[in-house]
This record gives C-alpha cells, structure tokens and sequence, in this order.
C-alpha cells in the first residue's frame, strides 16, 4: 500500500468563469477550466497546500507585437495584483478619497443604449471632462440621429474579445462614430472614447492621455491590440483575477481602464520599463 496519498479532488466554482466569459456552462468548457484554466491552478494549489496566489498565471503565448502594447498586459496585472486590488477598492469604494468616475456606470446605465442622451453628458463629465453645451445639443438634440444611426449599427451586449476583428477595426462603424463625435466643437478623441463606452462598455474601451502614455498602444490601434490582449482567455482570466475588487456591475474594460490610469496617475513606481 503507497504510503502516498491521492490528492482530494477539488469541487471548483465555475461561477466567475461563466461571468467573465472565460467559457461556456458546457462539459467541454469545465473541461478546459480543469486541464488549463483558473480550475487546474486551484488544483495545483490544493495539492501542493498553498494558500497564497502565485505571482504568475498559467503561461499563454503573447500577442503579436504589431498588435501589442509596449509591455505584456496580462503580466502586468498579474505582477502588481495587489496595488491594482487596492486602487480598485479606493476608487469605487466610496470614501473621502474615491473618484467622481465610481459613478460612471451608473449614469450611463439610466439612457437607451442606441441612444446619445443627457445621462451619458453626465458620466462622461464624472471622468473630469467636460463636454461643451452646444455640441451637447447637437448629439441629443438637433443632430441626434445622425449620431445615433451609426450607434444602432454596433452591436449590443458584446464583449471586445468575442467580436469580429471588423467589428473594431479602423473601417469598422465604431470607429467611424469615433471619428464623427471629434467633429463636434470641444469633443476631441478622449471625450468622444468616453462616450462610446457609455453606450458600449463591454466593447469599446476607453482611451486617455493618461492610459496611451503609460500602455502605449499601436497608434490608432488601442481596440485591436486589447482585443488581442483579451481573445487568449488564460490571459484575459490573469487580468480578471487582477480586477476583481471592483463592483460585478463594472465590466473588464472598465476594470482594466481604471486600473491602468491609477497606475499612470498615481503610482509611479509601477511605471513599466521602457
């Protein structure tokens, strides 16, 4: 008789896998969860008895380097998952020194989604821009269909790694109405990147200043090279485990936008190397 025990089979809650889209409710998708995904590395932990989350997640190729950031994404969240926890925890947490942007999501949620609408103006102004009054007008107002016609043609209720690359790409209708926000008075690439998440955030993510100097995306290609990011889902599991501190309602996206503009805008220390 072996004197080496068999480990105990580990009952793994596939709940936040179902949430996070990192596969289906199905056999085959528990399956992967178990021989790759976040259920085999409960697995290793149980058998080994650690309690601690490893710094590393399972090792995934990274994205090709025309499409890629200037650093890996998925390493970078997994390397400072702690400091990520923490400024998710301040900036949605409510207290004296959270963000004005922990409300975004929940003025946008107020308007119709094919629809530009005050509500929007609002969270977009909860991010510390301004929209100006006139071109508001203009967007819900006097020229509101031109503007909500391109809007009905991006799909709903889609998250950016399930999309077809078209679906973001430079001749996609996204970023034709990102192109047709900018020719509002006062609305450049920043607010018109914030209102388009206000109506699609589980696709479009938001773009600053900020974010583009610390990430430095492919120029123009910030959708594309994030999609690429997200498509692997041991690495989009990596940054999700990283995110989770922030409320179930805020998608990824905006999990991942929040986090890396904490990083740019107060901690300099976690500057990724050049």
């Amino acid at each position: 008789m072996s004197d080496v025990s068999e480990p105990t089979r580990v009952n793994f809650d596939h709940t936040n896998c179902y949430r996070d889209k990192l596969h289906d409710n199905s056999k085959p998708g528990r399956q992967w969860c178990r021989e790759q995904g976040p259920a085999s590395r409960s697995r290793r932990l149980y058998a080994t008895g650690s309690t601690s989350t490893p710094s590393a997640f399972p090792a995934a190729s990274p994205p090709d380097p025309a499409q890629r950031s200037v650093f890996d994404l998925a390493e970078w969240f997994s390397t400072n998952a702690e400091q990520v926890d923490r400024d998710l925890r301040r900036y949605f947490g409510g207290g004296r020194d959270s963000f004005t942007g922990r409300w975004f999501e929940e003025f946008a949620a107020i308007g119709d989604p094919n629809r530009f609408e005050a509500s929007d103006v609002l969270a977009v102004e909860a991010l510390s821009v301004a929209v100006p009054p006139e071109s508001a007008a203009r967007l819900i107002v006097t020229e509101s269909e031109r503007f909500n016609q391109r809007l009905r043609t991006i799909p709903r209720e889609m998250d950016l790694w399930d999309a077809d690359r078209n679906v973001v790409d430079e001749h996609s209708a996204a970023h034709t109405l990102h192109a047709e926000l900018q020719t509002l008075p006062g609305i450049g690439w920043v607010v018109a990147s914030k209102l388009l998440a206000t109506k699609r955030p589980r696709l479009l993510p938001i773009l600053d200043n900020e974010v583009r100097d610390f990430l430095r995306p492919p120029k123009g290609r910030f959708w594309l090279s994030l999609q690429a990011e997200l498509s692997d889902p041991t690495r989009r599991f990596a940054i999700a485990a990283a995110c989770k501190a922030a409320p179930p309602h805020v998608s990824l996206l905006r999990r991942i936008d929040v986090a890396l503009w904490m990083a740019a805008t107060q901690h300099s220390t976690t500057q990724p190397p050049v």
